[in-house]
């Protein structure tokens, strides 16, 4: 598992669905989609390819332009995952994901939308690059899960959820993250004929460490939240100790069969455990709540998650367990440690 260290937005969109149908070659694509110019291919796959584009009119903005396969758009499946998935990023309207600003139809019959034109790192190479300390890491992931609760909220599960699909971008000299690629993302609401299942097999190879057990189980109709939560943990994960949860020899194996396995019967050891004995305690609690097998053991939302984050960041009690006497006593002193100190010399002194 070795993923490019940058990337621009949507570089590799398309290739989540490879269903057999072949369109003509991206050669055939026009210079002009509605009001914009077509520049230069960021990626393409099997859905579509994905533009740099420029708008001179009535605004002048570079943009990056999805614009679907000739001939794919008189597919009946195709043509409805590709409205699904403009109609998921209408709904979401949150500075941690990428904006959609325009969508149409081109002449020749075929869909596009047009989105926010982003250039960043993916997330765990910012941090390692930048080499962020520990509560900058953490500080950095709450946003990530605040617009992951944005699209919960418009009822958008994502689903592919990665480091890959997370860039990270300088903005006033303060770091912003963008959540990306809702490409194989799905309504909570949606009925039958518009839930598309995703199979072992279907998914690119650098997705599975992050499967929740729901996705790597028969199939995923009856997905919710929570298995948004069970990825955000795998992230955390490993942005606070630079492995993932899954056993280095099955990444490295490419066996699906046997890493899907994994995710629905095995079990990540402790982050505390892979010589990181700050992580001991409470992050070692939240992220192994965030990644418990039964969903109903996970934090009920990616909000639950980034509130016991920032309880964590401000030493009050987290609620990834319930709390001791001890433990609660404990993070009141370190909160209080220049009175408390001052309260024992005064004690000290009283004694003496």
């Amino acid at each position: 598992y070795a993923p490019p260290t940058t990337r621009s937005w949507l570089a590799d969109a398309g290739a989540l669905f490879d269903i057999g149908l072949q369109g003509e070659s991206s050669s055939h694509d026009p210079e002009q989609v509605g009001p914009y110019r077509l520049l230069s291919p960021l990626g393409e796959g099997g859905l579509g390819v994905v533009w740099k584009a420029e708008q001179s009119h009535p605004i002048q903005r570079q943009v990056a332009l999805k614009l679907i396969r000739p001939g794919l758009h008189l597919n009946r499946e195709v043509l409805a995952r590709f409205e699904q998935e403009r109609e998921l990023l209408a709904k979401m309207s949150h500075p941690g994901i990428a904006a959609l600003y325009d969508a149409g139809t081109s002449e020749d019959g075929r869909p596009w939308f047009a989105m926010e034109l982003l250039s960043g790192e993916i997330l765990t190479s910012f941090c390692n690059h930048h080499q962020l300390p520990l509560r900058e890491r953490v500080a950095l992931f709450i946003l990530v899960c605040d617009a992951v609760h944005h699209a919960h909220q418009k009822g958008v599960i994502h689903r592919d959820l990665k480091p890959s699909n997370i860039l990270v971008t300088q903005v006033n000299g303060r770091p912003v993250p963008k959540v990306i690629d809702f490409g194989i993302a799905r309504l909570l609401e949606s009925d039958a004929a518009t839930v598309f299942a995703t199979r072992i097999g279907e998914m690119p190879s650098a997705t599975y460490p992050y499967m929740s057990p729901e996705q790597a189980g028969s199939g995923s109709s009856a997905l919710d939240t929570r298995s948004d939560i069970y990825t955000l943990g795998v992230i955390l994960y490993e942005l606070l100790t630079g492995k993932l949860p899954m056993p280095e020899e099955l990444t490295r194996s490419q066996d699906f069969l046997r890493m899907a396995q994994w995710i629905r019967e095995g079990e990540p050891v402790r982050p505390s455990s892979l010589g990181h004995a700050h992580l001991r305690g409470e992050l070692d609690w939240i992220v192994l709540k965030a990644m418990a097998r039964e969903p109903a053991r996970r934090y009920n939302s990616a909000a639950a998650l980034s509130d016991d984050l920032r309880r964590y960041l401000d030493d009050h009690a987290v609620e990834a367990r319930p709390p001791s006497t001890a433990y609660l006593l404990g993070k009141w002193i370190k909160r209080h440690r220049a009175a408390v100190i001052a309260s024992a010399m005064v004690l000290i002194s009283l004694v003496a």
